[in-house]
Protein backbone atom coordinates (compact mmCIF):
# COMPACT_ATOMS: atom_id res chain seq x y z
CA UNK A 1 0.00 0.00 0.00
CA UNK A 2 1.97 3.21 -1.06
CA UNK A 3 1.60 6.64 0.18
CA UNK A 4 -0.54 7.59 -3.06
CA UNK A 5 -3.19 4.81 -2.20
CA UNK A 6 -3.40 5.81 1.24
CA UNK A 7 -4.13 9.66 0.48
CA UNK A 8 -6.33 8.16 -1.99
CA UNK A 9 -8.48 6.24 0.66
CA UNK A 10 -8.37 9.35 2.82
CA UNK A 11 -9.47 11.86 0.38
CA UNK A 12 -12.43 9.62 -0.65
CA UNK A 13 -12.98 8.84 3.15
CA UNK A 14 -13.24 12.63 3.38
CA UNK A 15 -16.01 13.17 0.63
CA UNK A 16 -17.71 10.05 2.10
CA UNK A 17 -18.44 11.64 5.47
CA UNK A 18 -18.71 15.08 4.35
CA UNK A 19 -21.26 16.47 7.40
CA UNK A 20 -18.39 14.73 9.39
CA UNK A 21 -15.12 15.96 7.83
CA UNK A 22 -17.07 19.30 7.15
CA UNK A 23 -17.71 20.02 10.72
CA UNK A 24 -14.31 19.43 11.65
CA UNK A 25 -12.86 21.40 9.01
CA UNK A 26 -15.06 24.46 10.30
CA UNK A 27 -13.95 23.80 13.74
CA UNK A 28 -10.21 24.30 12.81
CA UNK A 29 -10.90 26.96 10.26
CA UNK A 30 -12.36 29.06 13.68
CA UNK A 31 -9.51 27.72 16.06
CA UNK A 32 -6.94 29.45 13.39
CA UNK A 33 -9.30 32.80 12.91
CA UNK A 34 -8.69 33.06 16.90
CA UNK A 35 -5.06 32.77 16.79
CA UNK A 36 -4.98 35.05 14.22
CA UNK A 37 -6.91 37.59 16.15
CA UNK A 38 -5.88 37.19 19.24
CA UNK A 39 -1.84 37.36 18.39
CA UNK A 40 -2.78 40.20 16.23
CA UNK A 41 -4.31 42.16 19.38
CA UNK A 42 -1.34 40.97 21.23
CA UNK A 43 1.02 42.57 18.70
CA UNK A 44 -1.36 45.38 18.57
CA UNK A 45 -1.68 46.51 21.98
CA UNK A 46 1.92 45.29 22.80
CA UNK A 47 3.30 47.98 20.22
CA UNK A 48 0.34 50.42 21.22
CA UNK A 49 1.13 50.20 25.04
CA UNK A 50 4.89 50.83 24.39
CA UNK A 51 4.93 53.80 22.43
CA UNK A 52 2.38 55.31 25.33
CA UNK A 53 5.31 54.29 27.32
CA UNK A 54 7.82 55.72 25.45
CA UNK A 55 6.06 58.87 25.24
CA UNK A 56 4.77 59.07 28.95
CA UNK A 57 8.45 57.73 30.40
CA UNK A 58 10.79 58.10 27.50
CA UNK A 59 13.02 55.58 25.22
CA UNK A 60 13.77 52.41 27.51
CA UNK A 61 17.28 52.07 28.71
CA UNK A 62 17.80 56.03 28.18
CA UNK A 63 20.13 57.83 30.87
CA UNK A 64 21.48 60.95 31.23
CA UNK A 65 24.81 62.07 31.99
CA UNK A 66 25.48 65.67 33.48
CA UNK A 67 29.07 66.88 34.44
CA UNK A 68 28.45 69.30 36.61
CA UNK A 69 30.79 72.63 36.84
CA UNK A 70 33.27 74.18 34.51
CA UNK A 71 35.49 71.04 33.78
CA UNK A 72 38.78 71.97 32.76
CA UNK A 73 38.69 68.68 29.62
CA UNK A 74 38.09 69.89 26.12
CA UNK A 75 34.71 68.44 25.20
CA UNK A 76 36.55 66.07 22.36
CA UNK A 77 38.43 64.31 24.93
CA UNK A 78 35.18 64.32 27.37
CA UNK A 79 33.38 62.57 24.68
CA UNK A 80 36.07 60.40 23.75
CA UNK A 81 35.98 59.29 27.61
CA UNK A 82 32.55 58.36 27.93
CA UNK A 83 32.58 56.75 24.57
CA UNK A 84 35.33 54.32 25.89
CA UNK A 85 33.86 53.68 29.12
CA UNK A 86 30.85 52.50 26.99
CA UNK A 87 32.84 50.07 25.19
CA UNK A 88 31.86 47.08 27.19
CA UNK A 89 27.73 47.96 26.45
CA UNK A 90 26.85 46.98 22.94
CA UNK A 91 24.33 48.26 20.50
CA UNK A 92 24.65 51.94 22.48
CA UNK A 93 23.73 55.41 20.98
CA UNK A 94 25.39 58.72 22.31
CA UNK A 95 24.39 62.53 21.79
CA UNK A 96 26.42 65.47 23.19
CA UNK A 97 23.58 67.96 24.50
CA UNK A 98 24.21 72.01 24.78
CA UNK A 99 21.71 73.96 26.95
CA UNK A 100 21.31 77.42 28.28
CA UNK A 101 19.15 78.04 31.62
CA UNK A 102 15.57 79.32 30.77
CA UNK A 103 15.72 82.42 28.81
CA UNK A 104 12.86 85.15 28.12
CA UNK A 105 11.32 84.44 24.52
CA UNK A 106 8.89 86.91 22.59
CA UNK A 107 7.60 87.53 19.38
CA UNK A 108 8.03 91.07 16.89
CA UNK A 109 5.79 93.36 18.67
CA UNK A 110 6.31 92.05 22.33
CA UNK A 111 4.48 89.05 22.59
CA UNK A 112 5.78 87.61 25.72
CA UNK A 113 5.89 83.32 25.03
CA UNK A 114 7.67 82.67 28.48
CA UNK A 115 10.93 81.17 29.53
CA UNK A 116 12.23 78.30 27.11
CA UNK A 117 15.15 76.32 27.61
CA UNK A 118 17.94 75.92 24.57
CA UNK A 119 19.39 73.04 23.45
CA UNK A 120 21.64 72.45 20.92
CA UNK A 121 22.22 68.30 20.23
CA UNK A 122 25.34 66.40 18.16
CA UNK A 123 25.90 62.74 17.99
CA UNK A 124 29.20 61.72 18.92
CA UNK A 125 30.99 62.50 15.66
CA UNK A 126 29.59 66.17 16.43
CA UNK A 127 27.13 66.58 13.58
CA UNK A 128 23.97 68.13 14.59
CA UNK A 129 21.03 65.88 15.61
CA UNK A 130 17.55 66.65 16.27
CA UNK A 131 14.81 63.76 17.29
CA UNK A 132 12.45 62.59 14.65
CA UNK A 133 9.01 64.49 14.71
CA UNK A 134 10.07 67.90 15.79
CA UNK A 135 8.26 70.99 13.89
CA UNK A 136 9.01 74.41 13.27
CA UNK A 137 7.24 77.31 15.64
CA UNK A 138 5.53 78.71 12.98
CA UNK A 139 6.46 82.39 13.07
CA UNK A 140 9.44 83.90 11.14
CA UNK A 141 11.71 85.88 14.17
CA UNK A 142 11.91 85.07 17.56
CA UNK A 143 13.97 87.30 20.08
CA UNK A 144 15.40 84.07 21.99
CA UNK A 145 16.97 85.67 25.20
CA UNK A 146 17.56 88.83 23.89
CA UNK A 147 18.89 87.94 20.22
CA UNK A 148 16.36 88.55 16.91
CA UNK A 149 16.78 85.35 15.09
CA UNK A 150 15.21 83.65 12.36
CA UNK A 151 12.79 80.79 13.29
CA UNK A 152 14.26 78.64 10.22
CA UNK A 153 16.70 76.83 12.15
CA UNK A 154 14.64 75.95 15.77
CA UNK A 155 12.76 73.33 16.09
CA UNK A 156 10.09 72.44 18.88
CA UNK A 157 10.26 68.50 20.27
CA UNK A 158 7.09 66.30 19.42
CA UNK A 159 5.08 65.22 22.00
CA UNK A 160 6.22 61.85 22.20
CA UNK A 161 9.41 63.19 23.22
CA UNK A 162 8.55 65.90 25.86
CA UNK A 163 9.27 63.24 28.40
CA UNK A 164 13.35 63.71 27.32
CA UNK A 165 13.77 66.76 26.39
CA UNK A 166 10.86 68.91 28.79
CA UNK A 167 7.70 71.12 27.12
CA UNK A 168 9.47 74.06 27.54
CA UNK A 169 12.73 72.97 25.06
CA UNK A 170 13.73 74.68 21.99
CA UNK A 171 16.44 72.91 19.54
CA UNK A 172 18.92 75.52 18.45
CA UNK A 173 22.10 75.19 16.50
CA UNK A 174 25.25 75.53 18.47
CA UNK A 175 26.09 78.80 17.17
CA UNK A 176 22.37 80.48 18.21
CA UNK A 177 23.21 78.74 21.71
CA UNK A 178 26.79 79.98 22.89
CA UNK A 179 25.33 83.46 21.60
CA UNK A 180 22.17 83.76 24.17
CA UNK A 181 24.55 82.26 26.91
CA UNK A 182 27.28 84.69 26.76
CA UNK A 183 25.10 87.87 25.83
CA UNK A 184 22.68 86.37 29.24
CA UNK A 185 26.24 85.28 31.17
CA UNK A 186 25.40 81.56 31.51
CA UNK A 187 27.27 79.02 32.15
CA UNK A 188 25.48 75.18 31.86
CA UNK A 189 26.40 71.52 32.64
CA UNK A 190 27.80 69.47 29.55
CA UNK A 191 25.04 66.74 29.43
CA UNK A 192 25.43 63.29 27.26
CA UNK A 193 22.32 61.46 26.46
CA UNK A 194 23.04 57.69 26.67
CA UNK A 195 20.82 54.71 25.41
CA UNK A 196 21.61 51.47 26.12
CA UNK A 197 19.67 47.90 25.60
CA UNK A 198 19.37 47.48 29.25
CA UNK A 199 16.01 46.22 31.02
CA UNK A 200 17.33 46.41 35.03
CA UNK A 201 18.30 50.15 35.65
CA UNK A 202 22.28 50.21 35.37
CA UNK A 203 23.02 54.13 36.65
CA UNK A 204 25.49 53.02 39.42
CA UNK A 205 27.88 51.11 37.37
CA UNK A 206 27.62 53.74 34.71
CA UNK A 207 28.11 56.10 37.40
CA UNK A 208 31.46 54.44 38.19
CA UNK A 209 32.96 53.64 35.03
CA UNK A 210 32.38 57.42 33.98
CA UNK A 211 34.19 58.04 36.63
CA UNK A 212 37.08 55.75 36.20
CA UNK A 213 37.47 57.27 32.80
CA UNK A 214 37.76 60.63 33.91
CA UNK A 215 39.49 60.35 36.76
CA UNK A 216 42.49 60.74 35.48
CA UNK A 217 41.88 63.97 33.36
CA UNK A 218 40.15 65.51 36.62
CA UNK A 219 42.08 64.10 39.34
CA UNK A 220 45.06 66.63 38.95
CA UNK A 221 43.28 69.58 38.34
CA UNK A 222 41.71 69.24 41.88
CA UNK A 223 37.78 67.38 40.67
CA UNK A 224 36.29 64.36 42.21
CA UNK A 225 35.29 62.28 39.15
CA UNK A 226 32.23 61.33 41.53
CA UNK A 227 31.06 64.78 42.56
CA UNK A 228 30.83 65.90 39.37
CA UNK A 229 29.43 63.04 37.76
CA UNK A 230 25.85 62.14 38.08
CA UNK A 231 23.78 59.68 35.73
CA UNK A 232 20.10 59.53 35.56
CA UNK A 233 17.77 56.69 33.95
CA UNK A 234 15.27 58.88 32.07
CA UNK A 235 13.33 55.44 31.31
CA UNK A 236 10.78 54.85 34.55
CA UNK A 237 8.18 53.22 32.99
CA UNK A 238 9.97 49.38 33.16
CA UNK A 239 7.24 47.93 35.27
CA UNK A 240 4.61 49.22 32.88
CA UNK A 241 6.50 47.05 30.37
CA UNK A 242 6.84 44.56 32.13
CA UNK A 243 2.80 44.49 32.40
CA UNK A 244 2.98 44.55 28.52
CA UNK A 245 4.86 41.72 28.21
CA UNK A 246 2.49 39.79 30.52
CA UNK A 247 -0.21 40.58 28.85
CA UNK A 248 1.21 39.31 25.48
CA UNK A 249 2.03 36.13 27.12
CA UNK A 250 -1.88 35.97 28.48
CA UNK A 251 -3.06 36.11 24.81
CA UNK A 252 -0.05 34.00 23.32
CA UNK A 253 -1.48 31.47 25.56
CA UNK A 254 -5.16 32.28 24.80
CA UNK A 255 -4.32 31.57 21.28
CA UNK A 256 -2.16 28.43 21.49
CA UNK A 257 -5.29 26.72 23.87
CA UNK A 258 -7.42 27.55 21.11
CA UNK A 259 -5.24 25.66 18.80
CA UNK A 260 -4.58 22.70 21.45
CA UNK A 261 -9.44 22.62 21.61
CA UNK A 262 -9.28 22.69 17.81
CA UNK A 263 -6.76 19.64 18.47
CA UNK A 264 -8.76 18.05 21.00
CA UNK A 265 -11.75 17.87 19.32
CA UNK A 266 -9.97 16.83 16.04
CA UNK A 267 -9.12 13.81 18.09
CA UNK A 268 -12.25 12.97 19.83
CA UNK A 269 -14.10 12.86 16.24
CA UNK A 270 -11.30 10.99 15.03
CA UNK A 271 -12.19 8.45 18.04
CA UNK A 272 -15.37 8.21 16.77
CA UNK A 273 -14.72 7.41 13.72
CA UNK A 274 -11.86 5.13 14.77
CA UNK A 275 -15.00 3.06 16.29
CA UNK A 276 -17.05 2.94 13.18
CA UNK A 277 -14.28 1.64 11.04
CA UNK A 278 -12.65 -0.71 13.40
CA UNK A 279 -14.33 -3.80 11.36
CA UNK A 280 -12.22 -1.84 8.44
CA UNK A 281 -8.95 -1.64 10.37
CA UNK A 282 -9.16 -4.87 11.55
CA UNK A 283 -10.05 -6.32 7.82
CA UNK A 284 -7.12 -4.62 6.75
CA UNK A 285 -4.96 -6.37 8.88
CA UNK A 286 -6.69 -9.64 8.69
CA UNK A 287 -5.52 -9.46 5.10
CA UNK A 288 -2.20 -8.54 5.94
CA UNK A 289 -1.81 -4.77 5.94
CA UNK A 290 1.12 -3.91 7.53
CA UNK A 291 0.11 -1.81 11.01
CA UNK A 292 2.06 1.14 9.61
CA UNK A 293 -0.05 1.79 6.66
CA UNK A 294 -2.95 1.99 8.52
CA UNK A 295 -1.60 4.33 11.25
CA UNK A 296 -1.22 6.50 7.80
CA UNK A 297 -4.64 5.96 6.80
CA UNK A 298 -5.70 7.54 9.89
CA UNK A 299 -2.61 10.12 9.66
CA UNK A 300 -3.09 11.46 6.55
CA UNK A 301 -7.17 11.74 6.95
CA UNK A 302 -6.21 13.99 9.54
CA UNK A 303 -3.50 15.65 7.43
CA UNK A 304 -6.29 16.71 4.91
CA UNK A 305 -9.19 18.16 7.63
CA UNK A 306 -6.49 20.43 9.37
CA UNK A 307 -4.76 21.02 6.13
CA UNK A 308 -8.35 22.28 4.73
CA UNK A 309 -9.39 24.39 8.20
CA UNK A 310 -6.13 26.27 8.14
CA UNK A 311 -6.22 26.67 4.59
CA UNK A 312 -10.03 27.93 5.08
CA UNK A 313 -9.12 29.92 7.50
CA UNK A 314 -6.77 31.75 5.59
CA UNK A 315 -8.88 32.43 3.22
CA UNK A 316 -11.52 33.97 5.52
CA UNK A 317 -8.60 36.31 6.89
CA UNK A 318 -7.40 37.43 3.86
CA UNK A 319 -11.16 37.85 2.47
CA UNK A 320 -12.31 40.22 6.03
CA UNK A 321 -8.51 41.27 7.41
CA UNK A 322 -8.58 44.71 5.25
CA UNK A 323 -12.15 45.17 7.03
CA UNK A 324 -10.98 44.28 10.38
CA UNK A 325 -8.05 46.90 9.55
CA UNK A 326 -10.13 49.48 8.86
CA UNK A 327 -12.34 49.33 11.71
CA UNK A 328 -9.14 48.68 14.44
CA UNK A 329 -7.80 51.95 12.59
CA UNK A 330 -10.79 53.97 12.44
CA UNK A 331 -12.95 53.08 15.63
CA UNK A 332 -9.34 51.68 18.08
CA UNK A 333 -7.03 53.82 17.04
CA UNK A 334 -4.27 51.00 16.02
CA UNK A 335 -3.54 49.46 13.74
CA UNK A 336 -4.36 45.78 13.33
CA UNK A 337 -3.50 42.86 10.73
CA UNK A 338 -5.09 39.76 10.81
CA UNK A 339 -2.56 38.31 8.49
CA UNK A 340 1.11 38.81 8.95
CA UNK A 341 4.50 36.97 7.82
CA UNK A 342 5.64 37.13 11.06
CA UNK A 343 2.53 35.08 12.08
CA UNK A 344 4.04 32.19 9.78
CA UNK A 345 6.16 30.00 12.08
CA UNK A 346 3.85 30.25 14.92
CA UNK A 347 0.89 29.22 12.56
CA UNK A 348 3.24 25.97 11.11
CA UNK A 349 3.89 25.12 14.70
CA UNK A 350 0.20 25.21 15.99
CA UNK A 351 -0.85 23.73 12.35
CA UNK A 352 1.76 20.65 13.32
CA UNK A 353 0.70 20.87 17.21
CA UNK A 354 -2.98 19.86 15.81
CA UNK A 355 -2.18 17.54 13.69
CA UNK A 356 -0.28 16.05 16.37
CA UNK A 357 -3.04 15.67 18.75
CA UNK A 358 -5.39 14.60 16.78
CA UNK A 359 -3.46 11.91 15.03
CA UNK A 360 -1.19 9.85 17.27
CA UNK A 361 -3.51 8.23 19.29
CA UNK A 362 -5.90 7.44 16.98
CA UNK A 363 -3.92 6.21 14.69
CA UNK A 364 -1.73 3.90 17.05
CA UNK A 365 -4.92 2.84 18.02
CA UNK A 366 -6.14 1.84 14.84
CA UNK A 367 -2.76 0.17 14.21
CA UNK A 368 -3.15 -2.19 17.06
CA UNK A 369 -6.21 -3.18 16.43
CA UNK A 370 -6.64 -7.15 16.75
CA UNK A 371 -8.57 -8.68 13.77
CA UNK A 372 -9.86 -11.58 16.14
CA UNK A 373 -11.57 -9.01 18.02
CA UNK A 374 -13.11 -7.39 15.38
CA UNK A 375 -14.54 -10.80 14.00
CA UNK A 376 -15.34 -11.91 17.12
CA UNK A 377 -17.50 -8.62 17.70
CA UNK A 378 -19.38 -8.78 14.44
CA UNK A 379 -17.78 -5.84 13.01
CA UNK A 380 -19.72 -3.82 15.46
Amino acid sequence: MTIVRILAYSMRSVRRNLGRSSLQVVMIMFAVLIFLIVTGFSRASTQTLDSAVVNSFGEEGAYRLTLNGPIPVPRKELTETVMASLAPYHQTSLRIISKSGPLPISCPGGQDLGQRTLVSVQDSDGKPWLPAGTSGPGQSEWCLGGLVQSTADVAIPAEKDTAVWGRETLFVPSSILESSRTLNNQDHPTEYLITIPEKNDISVPLSAAFAHGLAPSLLPSGFDPRAVISVTHIDSGQQIRDAAGGVARVYSVIGWAVLALGGLGILIAQLIILRDKSWLFGLSRALGANPRHVAAMVICEVVVVVVSGVGAGLVVAAAFGPTVATYARNSLGFTFNLLDWSLVPQLTAGTLMVMVLGAVYPSVKAALTDPMDVIESGGR
